[in-house]
Parts: C-alpha cells; structure tokens; sequence
C-alpha cells in the first residue's frame, strides 16, 4: 500500500510540474547594426611597357653587344684589354 502511495504522489507531481505554465523571460534582439561603406577610388596607371632593345659597337678598342628585354639583359664586352660577359634575369 505504501508503494502505491509514494507512486502515485510521484505521478502527481510530475502532471503538475509539466502542466504548469512557467513565465516566459523574453529576450530583446538589439537592433540590427548599421554598416557603413566608404568607397575608395584608386587611380590605375598604364602599365610600363617593356622596352626590347639591341644595341652593338664596334670601334678601335674592341666591341660590345647588349641586349635589353624589360629587367633582363645580357651584355658582352672584348677589347684589347679585358673580355666581360653579364647576364642579368
């Protein structure tokens, strides 16, 4: 008998806490934020071309030949004196 008790105030005290209407605490969303844009205008510049070149001498001292393409080049010296030979990439 005692068990049938104890359940059955189990049992009421579950209907009556899943019956019960507790108080709602509602939520205030903040307001959307306001995104501000800045538009930045750049200015664009013609690309520089590159410049392709040859050049040669020749004289009474030796000769040299250069080539240039934009930042590389290639350039060789002879003369009586000393042979040289650069190439830049």
């Amino acid at each position: 008998m005692k068990n049938i008790v104890k359940l059955s105030l189990v049992i009421s005290s579950l209907i009556l806490a899943s019956c019960s209407s507790a108080p709602k605490e509602e939520t205030q969303t903040p307001p959307p934020a306001v995104n501000e844009t800045t538009i930045i205008h750049a200015e664009t510049k013609e690309p520089v071309k590159e410049t392709k070149s040859t050049e040669v001498t020749i004289n009474k001292d030796g000769s040299s030949f250069e080539t240039k393409d934009g930042g590389k080049g290639t350039k060789v010296e002879v003369s009586k004196d000393k042979a040289e030979i650069i190439i830049k990439k």
